[in-house]
C-alpha cells in the first residue's frame, strides 16, 4: 500500500538523518479511509488497544502509527511488526487494530498527544495528516580513560558541563539526564526517585538528582537499552548523555567532546600506550569540542594554535573553558557560607577528599591559607565508620581556634548517607565547583538552543 511505503521511506530517512535513535520517536498518518479500503477489510478488527485518551472527536478516524518500543531503522525491513493500522472506536477511548503489531504489540505510548495534536491541527487545516516527534539525543564525551583524574573530570563533567546544559534547558524543553552511574553498586536501569541512595545511582547523578529535582535522571550501562526505557515511560524532548562518545549503539543528533587542556589527546596514545580509549581522529565526530581546564589567561593565540592543533573543521564549532570554584557551605545548611578571603590567621582546614587528585583543589585553597591538612582516599571511595572515626581523630588534633572541614560535593553526597554526628557534621563544608566559559559562553548556548530549536519544533 502507498501509505506503507510513504512511512517505510520516512522512518528510515529519520534514523539515518539521526533524528530519531533506535526508538526515540514517533510518527501517526491520518489516513484516507477510502484508500485503506481498497488493501484491508474494514469490517475485520483484530483486537482493540485503550487509548488513555477521550479521542471523541477522531471517532471513524484511521491511523498508521509507530508502535511503542520499536526501532526506526526497522521499519522498512518488517512494517508489519513495527507499525500499526488503528481506528478510533465509536466509544472514542478505544482504538480498533485493522493491521499490523503482529507481535502483540501496540502504538506509541504518546499517541495520546498525537491525538491532541491532530485534533487541534485538524480544527484549522483540514489537509492536515502527519504528527512527526523527534528525540534528539545529547552526548558529553571524555575522551580519556577514567583512571587519568577521572574523579575530578567525571566531577566537573557532571557539574560543569551536564548542570550547565541542564540549566539552559530546564525551562524551555522536557529532558532527561542517563549516565553509566560509575561506582554504584547496582546494575542495568535505575531511575532515580526520592530517597534513591548514592551507592544505587552513582555519586554524579545522586548529585544531578538532588539539585535538579524536576529532572529525571536514571543510570544504566547499556545506554541504548537505558533511552529505551526512558522513552517508554515519559516523553522527552532531549536526552543528555554523559561519557556515551565511543557508545555507537547511540547516534546523538549533537556529540559535545571534551578536551584537558592539560592531556591533549593529539599528544597521547590508545591502550595500553597511552589512555585513550579511541583514536585522536575520532574528533572528527564531534559537533563542539570543549578545551577544559584551561588557564584563566589564556591568550587569543594560544586558543588558536590548540584550535589548529585539533584540526577543528568548518562544521565544527571550538570552545574554551576554565574552572571556577564556588564559594563553601555548609553540609548542614547550603545558606551557611565560609568567606575563604576572610580566614584568620588562627583558622585551619582539613581537606577531605575521595578523588583520584585532589591537588587542584588543594592549591585552590593554599590561595586564601597555609593551615591545611589533607586525608586523601581513593577513586571511588565509599566511607566506613573507621574512616569517620580517622576524621575525628585528625580534627581533634588541629589546634585552630577555628577549623573547618573542606570536601567535593559527590564526597558530601557519600557522606550525607552515612547519618553522622552532629558534633563532626557542623565542621564540614562543601566546595562547589563550576564550569566558566572564555569569552563565549553566550554562543556556546546560542548553539544548543538553536540545535534543539531545529530538531524539535521545525518537525
Amino acid at each position: 500500500a502507498p501509505f506503507i511505503m510513504e512511512m517505510r521511506e520516512a522512518t528510515a530517512n529519520m534514523y539515518r538523518q539521526g533524528w530519531d535513535e533506535r526508538n526515540g520517536g514517533n510518527i501517526s498518518y491520518l489516513l484516507d479511509e477510502a484508500e485503506v479500503a481498497e488493501y484491508l477489510d474494514l469490517t475485520k478488527v483484530i483486537r482493540t488497544i485503550p487509548t488513555g485518551f477521550d479521542a471523541s472527536a477522531l471517532v471513524g478516524k484511521i491511523f498508521v502509527v509507530t508502535g511503542t518500543g520499536k526501532y526506526f531503522k526497522n521499519v522498512d525491513k518488517d512494517p508489519e511488526t513495527n507499525l500499526g493500522i488503528v481506528r478510533i472506536a465509536k466509544d472514542g477511548t478505544t482504538a480498533e487494530l485493522l493491521w499490523g503489531y503482529k507481535d502483540g504489540g501496540k502504538f506509541t505510548s504518546e499517541f495520546p498527544a498525537h491525538m491532541m495534536s491532530h485534533i487541534s491541527r485538524l480544527s484549522v487545516d483540514p489537509a492536515h495528516r502527519v504528527v512527526m516527534h523527534s528525540h534528539p539525543t545529547y552526548t558529553i564525551a571524555m575522551n580519556t580513560v577514567c583512571s587519568t583524574d577521572e574523579k575530578e573530570f567525571t566531577h566537573k563533567l557532571w557539574q560543569s558541563n551536564t548542570e550547565c546544559i541542564i540549566r539552559l534547558l530546564q525551562d524551555k524543553f522536557r529532558i532527561a539526564v542517563l549516565s553509566r552511574g560509575y561506582g554504584r553498586k547496582s546494575k542495568g536501569f535505575v531511575s532515580y526517585t526520592p530517597g534513591t541512595p548514592a551507592t544505587i545511582i552513582g555519586d554524579e547523578p545522586f548529585q544531578i538528582a538532588n539539585k535538579f529535582p524536576d529532572i529525571r535522571v536514571a543510570v544504566d550501562e547499556k545506554r541504548a537499552h537505558g533511552i529505551n526505557a526512558l522513552l517508554n515511560s515519559e516523553r522527552y524532548d532531549a536526552i543528555l548523555l554523559d561519557d556515551a562518545f565511543q557508545h555507537r549503539k547511540v547516534t546523538p543528533s549533537l556529540n559535545i567532546l571534551l578536551v584537558d587542556y592539560n592531556r591533549n589527546i593529539m599528544d597521547d596514545y590508545m591502550l595500553p600506550a597511552g589512555r585513550l580509549r579511541e583514536w585522536a581522529y575520532n574528533r572528527k565526530r564531534a559537533d563542539i569540542i570543549i578545551v577544559t581546564k584551561c588557564p584563566k589567561e589564556i591568550s587569543q593565540r594560544e586558543r588558536e594554535e590548540l584550535s589548529g592543533r585539533l584540526c577543528v573543521s568548518e562544521s565544527q564549532r571550538i570552545f574554551f573553558t576554565t574552572i571556577k570554584y564556588g564559594v563553601p557551605y555548609s553540609i548542614n545548611n547550603d545558606k551557611e557560607l565560609i568567606n575563604l578571603e576572610q580566614l584568620s590567621v588562627d583558622s585551619s582546614i582539613l581537606l577531605l577528599s575521595g578523588i583520584a587528585s585532589p591537588q587542584q583543589m588543594y592549591s585552590h585553597i593554599r590561595q586564601f591559607t597555609d593551615n591545611i591538612e589533607m586525608l586523601t582516599f581513593g577513586d571511588h571511595h565509599n566511607y566506613t565508620l573507621s574512616d569517620i572515626y580517622s576524621l575525628k581523630l585528625k580534627l581533634s588534633k588541629i589546634s585552630a581556634t577555628r577549623k573547618f572541614i573542606l570536601t567535593t560535593e559527590k564526597d558530601a553526597a557519600r557522606l550525607r548517607e552515612m547519618n553522622l554526628e552532629e558534633d563532626l557534621r557542623k565542621f564540614i563544608y562543601v566546595l562547589p565547583i563550576e564550569m566558566s566559559f572564555i569569552n563565549d559562553g553566550t554562543i556556546f548556548d546560542n548553539c544548543i538552543i538553536e540545535h534543539l530549536n531545529r530538531y524539535i519544533y521545525d518537525q
